[in-house]
């Protein structure tokens, strides 16, 4: 399995409004990447507590975008690559969030305990 995950870091300053996060990004965010790759799950994590409590959460939201292969982050590389399938989305980010997100591709490596 293969994941990109999404970063928002926690700056000074800065917020993340979760409801248009789930309401509008994340549906637009998916009907775009469809053309590009299958997503076979997506987990979003809301900060919440960093290791001495709320003042060091560094950061807002990580958003883990899962694929079964190889090709479903190259798709997504790809779909930013095409800024007509792309603003729609790049451009909706400024309405949730004034952090730049960070990107992480992955090959996942699941351990069972």
């Amino acid at each position: 399995m293969h994941c990109v995950k999404i970063i928002y870091p926690r700056e000074k300053n800065s917020y993340f409004n979760f409801d248009h996060y789930f309401e509008v990004h994340l549906p637009l965010a998916l009907d775009a990447i469809k053309p590009y790759a299958e997503v076979i799950k997506i987990e979003v994590d809301r900060g919440e507590q960093g290791l001495e409590g709320t003042g060091d959460l560094p950061f807002h939201c990580i958003c883990s975008v899962y694929f079964s292969g190889p090709d479903g982050p190259e798709g997504f590389r790809a779909l930013f690559s095409n800024p007509t399938d792309s603003e729609p989305v790049a451009s909706d980010i400024p309405k949730y969030t004034n952090t730049k997100p960070l990107f992480q591709f992955s090959a996942v490596v699941a351990i069972d305990v």
